[in-house]
């Protein structure tokens, strides 16, 4: 009887063990969050304590947490267009619902923090929407850095969450959600991503920013937009 119980016990283990260790698929993620209570999204901790109910993994959690802010929260286009540079609180954001690349990344990093996940937010230069081909004199992006499993990946969730275009001579922000700046390949964001701090190129070979402003480099990038199968105006 006694050898009987172990055996359950044992296999219950063993069970327990395997569902850990089975990971949601992105449509149960989506699910999640369509089904997350509107009364989390006040405060970043009551958004973290929430998705961690639903998952002990990390990657999965920066989903969840990237999926949330991709239904909840909007590119602020009109202060984008009058170059307002005023600081934007997380609260802010939360409350109006609209940011700028640093509301994104700060608000990210938050969620972050509140689930024990390592993150860093990342300034630097970015090829977006109005880039005409010169070098910039300022940095004007701000993106993030998350650590998973032992590893730094890269995540920009401003241009993960949409894209600013021209749409009847009016400036508009169009909400679809591209997967590519989560956990983004650094080879490929560095085309048009430069980090301040090198080290967050995450290379072997990090470039200069007079390569990063080439016209070799830029060639590359006209390249990548060239043979994508729409044409995509980023944005800053």
């Amino acid at each position: 009887m006694n050898k009987i119980k172990l055996i359950i016990i044992l296999l219950i283990y063993l069970f327990s063990l395997q569902s850990k260790g089975q990971n949601l698929s992105n449509r149960k993620l989506i699910k999640i969050v369509r089904n997350a209570p509107d009364s989390i999204g006040y405060f970043a901790s009551d958004i973290a304590d929430y998705f961690k109910t639903k998952t002990e993994n990390s990657k999965e959690l920066v989903l969840l947490f990237s999926y949330w802010i991709d239904q909840n929260i909007s590119y602020d286009v009109e202060k984008y267009l009058n170059d307002d540079k005023t600081y934007t609180t997380i609260w802010d954001t939360l409350e109006t619902k609209e940011t700028m690349c640093q509301g994104f990344s700060e608000l990210f990093s938050e969620l972050c923090f509140w689930a024990d996940i390592e993150s860093e937010i990342i300034k630097g230069y970015a090829k977006g929407f109005g880039f005409n081909g010169k070098p910039l004199k300022d940095t004007n992006h701000i993106w993030n850095a998350v650590l998973i499993n032992n590893k730094w990946k890269l995540v920009d969730i401003t241009w993960a969450v949409g894209f600013v275009n021209i749409r009847k001579g009016k400036f508009v922000f169009n909400k679809r959600f591209r997967k590519q700046y989560i956990f983004a390949k650094p080879d490929d964001l560095i085309i048009t991503h430069l980090p301040v701090k090198s080290k967050w190129q995450l290379s072997n070979n990090p470039i200069t920013f007079n390569e990063f402003f080439s016209e070799v480099h830029e060639k590359k990038r006209q390249s990548v937009i060239n043979h994508s199968i729409r044409s995509i105006r980023y944005f800053k």
